[in-house]
Formats: structure tokens, C-alpha cells, sequence
């Protein structure tokens, strides 16, 4: 059975080995990362859908997917304004 995925933060360490397992295991899924930290080499040889877009704005997809692999996250809690 195919399962159609979205991963958010699918550029970082974590979302790009997750999104090329599921398809080397034959799923179709489709990618989505705004780029500020991940390393766009890290999908070399994915062939699905990569998708650029900041996942904490609105965005829609007119696509349904089975499932949702949410690994976007801020991985620098420093904020310009801390003190």
C-alpha cells in the first residue's frame, strides 16, 4: 500500500532521512521547508515534490495527505530581544 506523506522541516538531518526512507520504501511524499538552517543537500536523490514555504505562516496545499511528519523546528531558541 502507497501512503502519501508530507514532511515538514523535510530539508533538515531528520525530515530529509525520514522523507528518503519512505521513499525508498515506495511512498509518495512531498517535502516542505523554508531553508533558513536546513542544508538543501540534504535531499540529493529525493525525487519527490519539495515545496519552499514557512510552515508557522498560513499555506494550502489542495493535495490530501494519509499522513503528516511535522520535524520543522526553530533550532536556535535565541530570540534578538532575549536579555
Amino acid at each position: 500500500m502507497t501512503i502519501k506523506s508530507l514532511v515538514t522541516g523535510g530539508a533538515g538531518f531528520i525530515g530529509s532521512n525520514l522523507a528518503l526512507e519512505l521513499e525508498r520504501q515506495g511512498h509518495e511524499v512531498v517535502v516542505t521547508d523554508n531553508f533558513q538552517s536546513a542544508n538543501p543537500n540534504n535531499l540529493n536523490g529525493f525525487k519527490g515534490q519539495v515545496i519552499s514555504a514557512d510552515i508557522s505562516t498560513e499555506f494550502d496545499f489542495k493535495e490530501k495527505f494519509d499522513l503528516i511528519f511535522h520535524q520543522a523546528a526553530i533550532t536556535d531558541p535565541r530570540h534578538p530581544n532575549d536579555e
